[in-house]
């Protein structure tokens, strides 16, 4: 279930631990079997697949993710200090 993002939309963002913690036991009340939590690391969204067959033999494959003609989707600029 973790690649549909069910659930998600803009009030999803938090900037703070405190935030994150309150919004995860609100969102626990509609899914009670659990919700995953990610911290926001800006770059290129890939992905890194493997199957594996009963005899331990296994396929990998990797991609990575473009929203559209916006190859800088999940890259945000940065402040540094």
């Amino acid at each position: 279930m973790e690649g549909s993002s069910i659930g998600i939309d803009q009030g999803s963002i938090c900037t703070t631990m405190e935030e994150a913690k309150d919004l995860a036991l609100r969102r626990l009340g509609n899914f009670p079997e659990g919700i995953i939590v990610e911290e926001f690391v800006s770059g290129p969204e890939v992905f890194v697949s493997l199957a594996f067959d009963k005899g331990g033999s296994f396929r990998w494959g990797c991609s990575e993710r473009i929203v559209g003609e916006e190859s800088s989707f999940l890259i945000k600029p940065c402040l540094r200090l």
